[in-house]
């Protein structure tokens, strides 16, 4: 027999369901500090390439023969080659680590869902009477 009256605890679900919609909101608060992190590192490599590129330029031009010119734009080429690897490292590292902190709390509340209505599954289960 059904015992009807412990069949669902439609509380625990309610509790449930916040918890899984409070992850969502802390979810979205992570992702958009990461594309704020990654947006703010971006503009900051621009502004360091514009401001190496207008120092270059000027350095070019008190070149005293092509040979001293092609051999400052060579050392601005390696010298920005450097700088985009290591900007490019650091963004893949903040994507990957905002990735992994919204994937773990995604993790974590599925795991509490399965748990929850696991615990209401068992209690659905019939009793048997002699």
């Amino acid at each position: 027999m059904y015992d009807f009256n412990n069949l669902f605890n439609f509380d625990e679900v309610i509790t449930t369901q916040q918890k899984t919609f409070e992850t969502f909101q802390k979810a979205n608060t992570q992702l958009t500090e990461g594309i704020n992190k990654c947006w703010n590192k971006q503009v900051e490599m621009t502004q360091t390439t514009m401001e190496d590129c207008m120092k270059t330029f000027q350095d070019m031009g008190k070149a005293k023969g092509i040979e001293e010119m092609m051999a400052k734009q060579n050392t601005f080429a390696q010298k920005s080659m450097e700088k985009t690897m290591k900007t490019t490292e650091e963004l893949a590292s903040l994507t990957s680590k905002t990735q992994k902190q919204v994937i773990d709390l995604f993790s974590n509340q599925m795991a509490e869902n399965v748990k929850t209505f696991k615990k209401q599954a068992d209690k659905m289960k019939p009793t048997t009477t002699k």
